[in-house]
């Protein structure tokens, strides 16, 4: 009986210790995503073009104060880039 929970418990922690390696190297290291806080109103990557049919888009006073324009960095940017002296905080939000 002892051998079979011995047997089961060296089971269960491989399994546990294999999702943990892969969860790891799923997840990026520097992930890209908006960086708010860092640019000032009426400020940031908002904007677009769609490539297929030629279509752009702006978001021009779609951002009233500084703490809502943002720019697409890596996290890493972010955090080294310092906050506008508008902005009340920096925060980055990962696509």
């Amino acid at each position: 009986m002892d051998k079979k929970i011995l047997l089961s418990s060296v089971i269960l922690l491989a399994s546990a210790q294999i999702q943990a390696q892969t969860a790891a190297k799923s997840a990026p290291k520097d992930p890209i995503g908006k960086c708010f806080g860092v640019v000032g109103k009426n400020q940031g990557d908002c904007g677009g073009k769609n490539p297929l049919t030629g279509q752009s888009w702006g978001c021009s006073n779609q951002n009233p104060t500084a703490d809502l324009g943002y720019k697409e960095l890596k996290q890493s940017d972010c955090t080294a880039m310092p906050k506008h002296k508008d902005a009340t905080k920096k925060r980055f939000e990962p696509y």
